[in-house]
């Protein structure tokens, strides 16, 4: 017995001190901890401070702020004399495909203080996360953007924003969601009581402070992945997938309805807080290569299902009902295909693709020409007060209601 419990003892110690070399070896690789942590607000966000080094698509790396958003630090007071727009969105504000000064916030911000006049100021700030739906930034505003008291509060709404709003089989429920219950919205939590949400935290605490924890958990979602991909990750609830029936067919899918019925009750909850604490609020809408790109409006123009202005219409309709602004970015994209320029996303020859460096710098120059004039203590040099959104019925490929667009 002693012999065999000296066998064991002996066993442990090996391979406790294997795991502390490979451990040691990847600290001095420079190999992360994780950059992520479970949350009980919004199920998972950035840790503050964590390191980032992404290549998935495009190239950045970096420190999450001490507040735990990809972005600079900024004082919770805001300065005297200064005028504040807090950036809500998901991946595409989070824009880790590009280096954070390439992002459209921070490309906005310094066009704004390039305009400034002598003791004025504009900060941009962005808190932003991959995944989030229009319920985590509705939390995130609550939890954390209203403490900056931003002057404007801009939301970002993607395409795909309406899946994030309702749970899916087999996603896992590891995040809060917005429900109807009658006339009214009720916040459903129950995921932080969930053994997989205790499980993420005892595994996030490893990942957080051990390299070898955060290797191997990263490997074996990787793994996952690939060979047993969730609802959400193969995109699809029939063989046309969800992202193209609920935005592009002429009939709503059916599926979708109550998704974006929900998510319009959410918008205009979030737009009325905004509004409640004195603020301006404005939706901004960006689209896909399947609305904007030449060759994928050529290609399905003979499609008598397929209308590329849906989801623009349906939130026209949704600003209008809650009365809120709102910005559609399309009409500036497809100028630009149009005029031939080079591609301002990632994926070439794919549908879906983030913002490169040219798809940022075209969403800041489209913002600061719609918000500029409306913000105080800039010197703005003479012409048209801005461009401003139009119903998406009156959408052109060719005419778009916007300024005329240059190489940047």
């Amino acid at each position: 017995m002693r012999r065999l419990l000296g066998s064991l003892a002996g066993f442990a110690l090996g391979t406790l001190a294997v795991l502390l070399l490979l451990e040691g070896a990847l600290r001095l690789l420079r190999f992360p901890t994780a950059s992520t942590m479970v949350d009980r607000t919004v199920g998972v966000r950035w840790r503050p401070g964590a390191s980032y080094r992404w290549n998935l698509e495009g190239f950045s790396q970096g420190r999450i702020n001490a507040a735990g958003w990809r972005d600079r630090d900024y004082a919770i007071e805001k300065p005297e004399s200064t005028y504040r727009v807090l950036v809500l969105g998901d991946s595409y504000v989070q824009g880790m495909e590009v280096p954070l000064d390439s992002t459209f916030h921070k490309r906005l911000e310094r066009a704004f203080a390039a305009r400034a006049r002598p003791g004025r100021r504009v900060e941009v700030m962005a808190l932003g996360r991959g995944g989030f739906g229009t319920t985590d930034e509705l939390l995130t505003y609550r939890r954390w953007g209203r403490a900056y008291d931003p002057d404007l509060v801009l939301l970002v709404f993607v395409l795909n924003d309406w899946a994030d709003n309702v749970p899916w089989p087999g996603t896992g429920w590891t995040r809060p969601y917005l429900v109807l219950d009658g006339d009214s919205l009720r916040l459903d939590t129950t995921f932080v009581s969930t053994g997989r949400f205790r499980r993420l935290q005892w595994l996030s605490w490893w990942k957080e402070h051990s390299s070898l924890a955060n290797l191997a958990a990263t490997s074996l979602q990787t793994m996952r992945a690939r060979t047993r991909p969730t609802v959400m990750e193969q995109g699809l609830t029939k063989a046309g997938g969800w992202h193209t029936s609920w935005n592009f067919d002429r009939s709503p899918a059916a599926d979708s309805v109550p998704a974006m019925r929900l998510t319009a009750r959410i918008l205009g909850r979030l737009a009325d807080e905004v509004r409640r604490d004195g603020h301006r609020f404005l939706l901004v809408t960006t689209g896909t290569c399947e609305i904007e790109a030449v060759e994928f409006l050529a290609e399905r123009a003979a499609d008598p299902n397929f209308d590329p202005d849906k989801t623009v219409r349906f939130l026209e309709e949704t600003a209008h009902r809650y009365d809120f602004e709102v910005l559609h970015t399309a009409p500036v994209y497809r100028r630009w295909y149009a005029a031939g320029g080079p591609r301002p996303a990632y994926g070439e020859g794919r549908r879906y693709g983030h913002w490169n460096s040219l798809g940022h710098s075209l969403a800041a120059r489209t913002l600061f020409d719609f918000l500029a004039p409306g913000i105080p203590g800039l010197e703005l040099p003479p012409g048209p007060d801005s461009a401003r959104a139009r119903p998406a019925s009156q959408f052109g490929q060719s005419q778009p209601n916007v300024p005329p667009v240059s190489s940047p």
